[in-house]
């Protein structure tokens, strides 16, 4: 039985691990270096996203941190330790262990989720009996408890703690400048008339930020990879919920695809577009197609003459073909 934890709150200055203390603001890329000079880099849960051995977490007793995954380029704003168990004799820990020592810091949680009798009967270590959240600041703290002991590639752990950093206008602040020439250029593009053709599609295209404020939006892109835009309004009076526009700019210096509400666009020269075309057969869900262009995901009926047409325009932007995988998985 270890003794009873002290909560650590988080701090301004920046996130702790075993010590090493890194600004808020820092990258994927940056802890990931960080980790790494230290010999502490080990298999997370995502095959691309960074995770450490550790041994303590606010306070708490761990075995290991890993983030939440994003761009490389762009700042961690969410943390995951794996706590380990006070003791390893229990197969199922008290929650209050952790949220005593939280609560006797930050004050009640705001949010509660807490299993009945019945549901921890049937508790096992791939269920969640606990989750509390409570706030400090610009700052979230979650802890997830488990119904039972988890192994992990560092050991064993009984709950999660997260440490979200809520700031997102400061978290923003470093990409705005980018994205905002992006828009720029977009809205030059928009008057112009590009070559136009747009698409019918048999399902609903969703927009990629959902909240309804533009500047709330902004700050979303330009924390993503700053490689899309609101679709200019010309354009998204042209287009419904169904509708997907493949544009070229006349002297063929940009390419674009866009949606009522999204724009993902590339300039003459970018390579470095990540393009996903997956076609998934008829199956008791009915099959599908996806094609993902950076951010933006596109979805049809399987075997989309539409997706197929658009593959093969930005191939021709690209000098590449695009090519096609076949999934038996339903998605």
């Amino acid at each position: 039985m270890r003794p009873r934890p002290v909560f650590r709150p988080p701090s301004a200055e920046g996130f702790l691990i075993d010590g090493l203390l890194l600004p808020w603001g820092s990258t994927i890329a940056d802890l990931r270096e960080a980790l790494a000079a230290r010999d502490l880099l080990c298999e997370g849960h995502y095959g691309d996203v960074p995770c450490g051995r550790c041994q303590e977490a606010c306070g708490f007793a761990a075995i290991a941190v890993g983030c939440e995954p994003a761009d490389e380029n762009r700042p961690v704003r969410v943390l995951t330790w794996q706590l380990a168990p006070y003791d390893p004799a229990l197969a199922i820990a008290d929650p209050q262990w952790w949220a005593d020592a939280i609560s006797a810091v930050l004050g009640a949680p705001l949010e509660l989720q807490e299993a009945d009798a019945e549901e921890r009967a049937d508790a096992g270590e791939g269920t969640v009996m606990y989750y509390a959240r409570w706030e400090a600041g610009a700052f979230g703290i979650g802890l997830s408890v488990f119904g039972g002991q988890r192994a992990e590639a560092t050991g064993v752990s009984a709950a999660y703690l997260y440490l979200s950093w809520l700031d997102t206008a400061a978290a923003a602040r470093p990409y705005l400048a980018q994205l905002q020439q992006r828009e720029q250029l977009l809205a030059v593009i928009a008057g112009e008339s590009p070559e136009w053709k747009s698409y019918r599609l048999q399902q609903e295209q969703y927009a990629i930020c959902a909240e309804e404020d533009a500047a709330t939006r902004q700050l979303e892109r330009a924390l993503g990879s700053g490689k899309h835009c609101d679709t200019p309004a010309a354009w998204a009076r042209r287009l419904d919920d169904r509708q997907v526009a493949f544009w070229r700019r006349r002297d063929g210096s940009a390419w674009g695809l866009s949606t009522r509400n999204d724009t993902v666009f590339h300039e003459r020269g970018d390579s470095a577009v990540e393009v996903h075309w997956i076609n998934r057969p008829p199956n008791r869900f009915g099959g599908q197609m996806e094609l993902d262009v950076g951010a933006l995901h596109l979805q049809d009926v399987h075997s989309s003459p539409a997706l197929t047409e658009i593959a093969g325009s930005i191939g021709q932007c690209l000098g590449r073909r695009i090519e096609c995988t076949v999934s038996e998985d339903s998605g």
